[in-house]
């Protein structure tokens, strides 16, 4: 019984790694190198800092929705609108958060706005939209949703010739995740907003989440937002290469948290030494996999961007 697990956790892992590789690999090696050679190093800075706040807002509230859902499910509480509701609070906050963004980053205009806030939503419901895996224990559906925004953003990019839309270019991955999810799951299905009995503490355990992760999020990302401010939009696209081994590292990593996270929400059996040094073991293979795409795809960065 315990070997099936370990093999089911180490066949989820691989689904996962496959997924964010592919993902961030998209974006690496095929979205920022084109974007910058289209908009230009100053252009894109901006766009740069611009996906700093974004993320800044889809890690935070969409992966706090996403793992106390989680610690919900592993409980046994079904939250039917609750976290809907959540989200829709996010999704307004958003739209004064773009404003004030772009004000302060003085590049205020009605496409800027609708573009920025459409990537800002979006990216939040995509942060959470995979916990609809995680909780099914349906790692090879969780590639195949992070496979369809990498498509997304692939395309996204390569018509940027003709949209001549940065939004376009990078939300329409983001889009596609909600919509697969709405085609592939019950995430977003009625009642959507109804209360459940559990609505205090839902509510109690995602804004406390959220602000945990918000606390992490702003220091990851804080570096390109104050050159942006103080240095200049160029600046951006120069620092963000030289500083992407961690980022990336980040960014793939810590979703695989979510892997475990989702088997721990349904496994009811103990943990013994044997199993800890099995997982330890593959998280450490996986480290090393992980360090390795990340120079393979730093050194092609360097080469393609300035």
């Amino acid at each position: 019984m315990k070997k099936n697990i370990l093999k089911a956790f180490a066949g989820d892992m691989m689904y996962s790694i496959i997924a964010l590789v592919a993902l961030n690999g998209t974006i690496q090696l095929l979205v920022n190198p084109l974007l910058t050679k289209q908009m230009g190093a100053a252009a894109f800075g901006v766009i740069l800092s611009i996906e700093s706040v974004v993320s800044i807002m889809a890690s935070s509230f969409g992966s706090g929705a996403n793992y106390s859902r989680l610690v919900m499910s592993a409980r046994k509480e079904e939250p039917k609108g609750d976290y809907n509701l959540f989200l829709a609070i996010i999704a307004a906050i958003s739209l004064i958060v773009t404003l004030v963004m772009l004000i302060v980053f003085r590049a205020l205009n009605p496409v800027m706005y609708v573009s920025s806030a459409v990537l800002m939503i979006a990216s939040v419901l995509r942060y959470y939209g995979d916990v609809q895996y995680k909780l099914a224990i349906n790692y090879k559906g969780f590639m195949k949703y992070y496979i369809v925004i990498a498509i997304g953003y692939a395309a996204g990019t390569l018509l940027y010739p003709v949209t001549h839309s940065w939004g376009i270019a990078i939300a329409l991955g983001e889009v596609l995740a909600t919509v697969y999810v709405c085609l592939t799951g019950n995430l977003y299905k009625r009642p959507l907003f109804e209360a459940s009995e559990y609505r205090a503490g839902v509510m109690r355990s995602v804004w406390q989440l959220s602000l945990a992760y918000l606390i992490s999020s702003m220091i990851m990302n804080a570096d390109r937002i104050l050159i942006m401010l103080f240095v200049g939009s160029a600046e951006v696209t120069i620092f963000y290469t030289a500083t992407l081994v961690g980022k990336i590292v980040a960014m793939i990593t810590s979703p695989l948290n979510g892997v475990l996270m989702g088997h721990l929400s349904k496994y009811e059996g103990g943990l013994t030494k044997k199993m800890m040094s099995a997982i330890s073991g593959a998280l450490f293979a996986v480290g090393l996999l992980v360090l390795a795409a990340s120079v393979i795809a730093v050194s092609y960065t360097h080469l393609t961007l300035p």
